[in-house]
This record gives C-alpha cells, sequence and structure tokens, in this order.
C-alpha cells in the first residue's frame, strides 16, 4: 500500500479520493490507477456495488477480494467496450451507471452474482455454460 495524489496502473482506492493509500489490484482484474476502480477481466466477476460512506459522506466502491472466475466462463464477458470502462473510471461514474454496470459484465440472458442467474425468459445449458432464449421454458 503506498500514499500517493493518484494511484498507479495496478493499483485502486475504493473511494476515488486523492491522497489516501491505494491497494493492489484484485486478482482478475484490471486497474487503470488514477481514481478509476477495478474491473474484471474475462471469464471474471467482480462485485460492482456502490455506497456511501457514513461518517464522510462520499461514494465507495465495494470490491471485497479477488475477481473470481465465472462457473461458466462464456457467461462473464468481462468489460468490453470503452463505455462500460468508462462507468469504472471513479465511484461516482459507476454510481451514475447505475446498475448498467453489473448488467454489462454478463452476457445477453445471465446477471447476478458470477452471471450465475438466467433471465426468467431464458435457460442454461449446464454442459457448455449457455444461457439460451426459451420463451417456452420460464
Amino acid at each position: 500500500m503506498s500514499l500517493q495524489c493518484a494511484c498507479a496502473e495496478g493499483a485502486y482506492r475504493a473511494d476515488g479520493a486523492p491522497g489516501a493509500p491505494c491497494d493492489e489490484c484484485p486478482e482478475g482484474a484490471i486497474c487503470d490507477g488514477n481514481a478509476s476502480l477495478p474491473f474484471p477481466t474475462d471469464g471474471r466477476w467482480l462485485d460492482t456495488s456502490v455506497t456511501r460512506n457514513a461518517d464522510s459522506g462520499a461514494l465507495e466502491a465495494r470490491h471485497i477480494g479477488d475477481a473470481p472466475a465465472c462457473p461458466y466462463a462464456r457467461r462473464c464477458p468481462g468489460v468490453v467496450s470503452d463505455a462500460d470502462r468508462a462507468c469504472f473510471a471513479s465511484p461516482a461514474a459507476l454510481a451514475a451507471c447505475g446498475g448498467a454496470a453489473s448488467a454489462s459484465l454478463c452476457a445477453d440472458g445471465s446477471g447476478g452474482p458470477l452471471c450465475g442467474v438466467c433471465a426468467s425468459d431464458h435457460f442454461s445449458d449446464h454442459n457448455y455454460g449457455e444461457v439460451s432464449n426459451a420463451p417456452w421454458c420460464a
């Protein structure tokens, strides 16, 4: 952990505030440095919750532990677009993206922790981890 004005690449702080200690990037995540937050690599998932610190009132991202591997890696494409990546520029950016950042971390038709929940109009092929659209299978 090092104290600096902005975090270097490979480090982050949950509150994005300058001058506070930086933490090492979680395993399975990418940290761009500055005020940006970790985001998962392909095949990994990361909790993208944002909360408000009760003492300071500042927004903080809740990144606890590493970015675990998804049981069905195809459901966890990681951050694939510049728009998704922009959501991780700071805790405020993540809050502004709302649920869109979390939803975009999972392949279409899946969501939730480790992208393990299928949408109501989809089903899972447990042999391959693919989620398929099947209106007849709610």
